[in-house]
Parts: C-alpha cells; structure tokens; sequence
C-alpha cells in the first residue's frame, strides 16, 4: 500500500545533533524509536521546516545548528514524491550570510515559503502542545492559523502583514503624534488584512466541522472563535466591519499609544474548545481528554484536506502513542492509515507500535545514528 505525498529521502547537514544523515525511506509510514534525547524529535522538527514558517518548535534559525559547528548554518533536504511524481526541497540557513533560511524546489530558489504548499503540506502535534489549552491565546492562534494555511495559502501573508502594518502604526503614534495623516492610511490597510484574517478563520471552521470522526474515542471538538472582528462578521458585511474596525482604532490612538500595543483586532482572538460528548471546554477536561480532542483536530483537519485537495497532509506526531490506552492507539492507527498519506510517530518503546508491525517502516535511533529496525 502506497502513502502519498511521502518523504522518500531525508538529508540533514549540520542540523541539531546530526552532523550528516541520510535516510531513505519507502512510500509507508514511519515510525522512530529510541531513548528520550536521542534525536527523534529533531528529525521531525527538521521535516517541519520544509513548510512555511519556524517548524514545529519556533525556534530561532541560529539555534539550530549543530551543537558541534554552531557557526556553520544547517541544511534539510528530502525528495518528496506526490502523484505528480517526485520533487526535491530543501531549507537552509548561512550563519555567515544573509542570515535568513533560504527556500529551495527542484534547485530553483524561491522567495515565497507559500510556494512549499503547492507540493504538500505538515501538520503535527507534540508534547509542548499538550498544554495548548492551558497556554495564552497566542499559541492557540498560531496552532488554529496553521490549519487555515491549507485552506487559504495567502493567510500567512495577511498575519505578516498585519503584524507590520501594527508596528508601522505604534510608531508613527509615539513619533509624530495622533493627528499624523499616515495613521489613516495605515488603519484602512489594517482594517482590510484584519477583516481577510478573521474571515478565513471562520470560513474554514465552518468547512471543517463535518470532517470530524463519528467515532466516540475521538469525539467532535466544537471550535469557536472569541475575537471582535469574528463577531462583527456574523451581522455586518465585510465592508461595513473594515469602516467600523478603524473609528475604533482611530478612537483607541491615546489608549494604544500608552499601552505601546493595538488593544483591537484579530491578534487578539482566541479559539475555544469544548468537547461535544462530555460538554465541557477543553480547558475543563483532563490532559488524557485534551490530547484527544488535539488528535480529532488534526484528523479532522487531514480528512478535509484529503476531501478538498485530493491528498491527506504529511503528519507528524511526536511521543503521541505513550499517552494513549490500547484501544484508543489501534483506533488512530486505523484513522492515519485510511488517510493514505505518510505519517511519522516517535516513542521510547517499539512495542506501543505493534499494531503498525507489518505496515510501517521502523528506524532505531541511538546518539544521532539511525538504523533500520525493521522493514
């Protein structure tokens, strides 16, 4: 049986505790095994960095490199195969250099991440993010946002933006007062990217609600968004909101000038989960009940995108089995599989990974070397 998109060789270069590794790899799951610090975690994070954006850890791109060259950059680089055939991508960062992390498709170098999605695209979940309900609202945007990204390639360039157009704003406030005619201009562009930003996020709630598994060891999450501009798309069209979006913010020009940050806008939004079994928000339930809720997300999200784009994303889910009964594992072993695209789990103990035996392609890592377990 045939997984695609698949990774079908992962090459990293001075990445982490790995000073050069090739792994070759079949169109099947993957699973890594090995002591905890061994270096699982570092192949996945390495894997998310061939997507838009800082990977599955956010770290700083001069934090990555390896622990023995710190001041040579690193290098990630896969052949991806998909059912248009086989692409190479790779990502690298030059300590020395531009220091930013250069895109490459096919050996052409590319100035828009976004193009990555074109090819495939990541999704994953791992022990940091057990606690993304109890986390401020930023980490729930982020993790929420990423999932739009599939839907709407364009969103990730409204945050930037939006982001920038704040900043640009704030300092116009504390350099040249609240009358300055910029802050005008600046808060119509603001209001257009915001109104964009909580639109896409509502749109693709509403697309993903179906796609949850009728399955009751992974119940339906109910995702509701808290944010004003969300809100305000319920009863007013687009335009309408973007007028009110800056009389407020022309309104709020003292108060945001003091408090040095913008008090309205979809940066300000928070998701909310309840558990529509139990009826209890995330934030109620266990860390066992949160874990679950997080894996229906991400299948949800998989089985939208395999239903819309044709193809399952690539999903990388780290440490996910020890948290997990028997019956729940063999029950998500069974959802990834009928994905039909490549999965990658991580875990200390093999044995949690008996019910993908004679499926997946096994890996062994011991101090930055990975042998083959089984095939």
């Amino acid at each position: 049986m045939s997984f695609l998109p698949a990774i079908r060789q992962l090459t990293l270069t001075s990445y982490r505790n790995y000073q050069h590794l090739v792994i070759d790899l079949q169109t099947r799951p993957v699973v890594l095994t090995g002591h905890n610090g061994a270096g699982k975690s570092n192949v996945l994070e390495a894997l998310s960095l061939l997507t838009p954006g800082r990977g599955l850890r956010q770290a700083k791109l001069n934090e990555i490199s390896c622990v023995s060259q710190p001041t040579r950059g690193w290098v990630v680089s896969a052949a991806v195969e998909n059912n248009g055939g086989v692409n190479t991508v790779g990502t690298s960062y030059e300590a020395d250099k531009s220091q930013r992390r250069v895109i490459r498709i096919n050996e052409n170098t590319k100035r828009d991440h976004s193009a990555l999605l074109d090819l495939f695209s990541m999704i994953w979940l791992t022990p940091h993010m057990d606690s993304l309900f109890l986390e401020s609202s930023s980490e729930r945007r982020r993790f929420f946002d990423r999932l739009v990204y599939a839907h709407y390639p364009s969103h990730a360039d409204y945050l930037t933006e939006y982001q920038n157009l704040m900043r640009e704003r704030l300092r116009v406030l504390q350099d040249h007062g609240h009358q300055h005619p910029w802050l005008n201009g600046l808060e119509q562009q603001m209001a257009e990217h915001a109104v964009a930003i909580a639109s896409a996020r509502r749109q693709h709630l509403k697309e993903l609600s179906p796609f949850f598994l009728d399955d009751p060891l992974f119940p339906i999450a109910h995702i509701e968004i808290i944010g004003d501009v969300e809100h305000a798309l319920q009863d007013a069209p687009a335009l309408k909101v973007e007028e009110g979006l800056q009389n407020i913010w022309a309104q709020q020009r003292q108060h945001d000038y003091y408090s040095g940050m913008t008090n309205t806008g979809p940066h300000r939004s928070d998701f909310i989960v309840h558990n529509k079994l139990s009826g209890l928000t995330a934030i109620q339930s266990s860390t066992g009940e949160q874990k679950i809720l997080l894996l229906s997300i991400l299948i949800a999200q998989a089985n939208w995108q395999k239903n819309n784009q044709g193809s399952a994303p690539i999903l990388l889910l780290d440490e996910v089995a020890a948290h997990l009964d028997p019956a729940r594992r063999d029950r998500l072993f069974n959802h990834l599989i009928n994905l039909e695209s490549q999965f990658w789990l991580t875990g200390t103990d093999s044995d949690s990974f008996d019910g993908l035996r004679d499926l997946a392609q096994f890996f062994l890592i011991e101090k930055g070397l990975v042998k083959t377990s089984n095939l």
